[in-house]
């Protein structure tokens, strides 16, 4: 038989080291701060769009496969770093400005 005590514990660790939940107010505004910071690079050269009713973030730039697909996990990364959090389900799309095509690389925010 489990113990009350180490079903507490159990349930106390589950909580402690699962993520916050954002609230929908909040995922918007860290998508459009992701937006500021990526225009804020380059802002001849670099687009993006928060699509709050698809929960996704678009951002077209002018860069290869590999630069999406490592930026992709950057940007989500530096996002939790700076303590901005998105609801599940939130999508960031990287787009190449040169290339036309519809998705470079996509990542869970």
């Amino acid at each position: 038989m489990i113990s009350k005590l180490f079903v507490l514990a159990a349930a106390t660790a589950f909580a402690a080291s699962a993520p916050a939940l954002a609230n929908p107010a909040t995922s918007v505004k860290a998508a459009r701060t992701l937006c500021r910071q990526v225009t804020s690079f380059d802002p001849q050269r670099a687009a993006c769009k928060v699509v709050a009713a698809k929960q996704t973030v678009v951002i077209e730039w002018d860069s290869n496969h590999e630069d999406n697909r490592v930026g992709c996990a950057g940007f989500g990364r530096r996002m939790r770093f700076q303590g901005l959090e998105f609801d599940r389900g939130w999508t960031l799309v990287l787009r190449n400005t040169v290339i036309e095509t519809d998705k470079v690389a996509s990542c869970k925010l």
